[in-house]
């Protein structure tokens, strides 16, 4: 009786099954059909949710099956998981989407990040990715990746985005960012860092598109950020930029910090004036006599 194989399910033949099947999809002529899905086949999904790729004995058009996965928006409203049974396996994994991509076994997950291709592993344990990266790719030390919204209320912009308050970007005067990157890490404790200087303008913020980094703003921190609930609300004031950023666009925010003000300087020793007559008129500075009506200035 035949059996499937543990990872591509093929129909594993029994010596003497199947006699004079060569040529039918019940036969080896299907097993070769699974193997060449395998191998050379493109599976491409729009996702609207969480997906648990298909997988059944013996037939072509598994989702599971082709190396090669790719990912389109089809209505997404949050970062989907994407459900793999517990065996060995890997994909070549293309994220089209504006969130993190989970593979998960049920016990073990990894992630693709948004818009980014990437490798997909797992042992039938523990499953591992590798994002790789790619021209459009702009990183620096420092710098977050997020997604832009053109929405301009005071309000959390959701997981992973950031919006400014108000539709023409030199205008702005207020960057209202979610505690989550667009790769789903809390990265709140860092926001919050940027505002610890003393100086009048401890740092500046840097907007730029991944994608079109000619496209970027500047604006500087204006006072203290407000932590609130899931967002972060900084006040700021324009300084520079070219272009525009889109709806959904993937961004880079990039703080530029300035150091602590320094200490006040020792008060300078005071200048000579002597006085005749009127104790609160100098009449003269030094060697040199004063005139009424005559501008003076003192020097140190």
């Amino acid at each position: 009786m035949s059996n499937p194989s543990t990872i591509f399910l093929l129909k594993l033949q029994e010596l003497g099954e199947n006699l004079n099947t060569w040529g039918l999809a019940a036969g080896l002529n299907g097993v070769i059909q699974q193997l060449e899905d395998a191998i050379g086949g493109v599976e491409e999904i729009s996702l609207t949710g969480n997906k648990t790729l298909s997988r059944s004995n013996y037939t072509t058009g598994n989702e599971f099956t082709p190396r090669f996965q790719v990912f389109s928006d089809g209505g997404l409203s949050a970062a989907p998981t994407i459900t793999i049974p517990a065996v060995q396996s890997w994909f070549l994994v293309v994220n089209g989407t504006d969130y993190a991509i989970t593979y998960s076994n049920g016990s073990n997950t990894a992630s693709v990040s948004a818009n980014h291709m990437g490798f997909v592993y797992t042992n039938g344990t523990t499953v591992l990715s590798q994002d790789l990266f790619e021209s459009s790719d702009q990183t620096y030390p420092g710098s977050l990746s997020y997604l832009f919204s053109t929405t301009t209320t005071n309000a959390d912009p959701g997981n992973g985005y950031l919006r400014l308050d108000n539709a023409t970007q030199a205008s702005a005067t207020g960057i209202y960012i979610n505690d989550a990157d667009a790769n789903g890490a809390d990265v709140s404790a860092w926001l919050l860092s940027w505002d610890n200087s003393t100086s009048t303008v401890p740092c500046r913020i840097i907007l730029q598109s991944k994608s079109t980094p000619a496209n970027f703003h500047i604006y500087a921190l204006a006072s203290s950020i407000t932590d609130n609930s899931g967002y972060m609300d900084m006040t700021v004031t324009y300084v520079d930029g070219n272009g525009s950023l889109t709806n959904g666009e993937a961004i880079m925010i990039t703080p530029v910090f300035n150091g602590d003000k320094g200490d006040t300087g020792a008060t300078g020793p005071a200048g000579t004036v002597t006085t005749a007559g009127d104790p609160t008129t100098p009449t003269s500075v030094g060697n040199y006599a004063l005139t009424t009506g005559v501008a003076f200035a003192l020097a140190n």
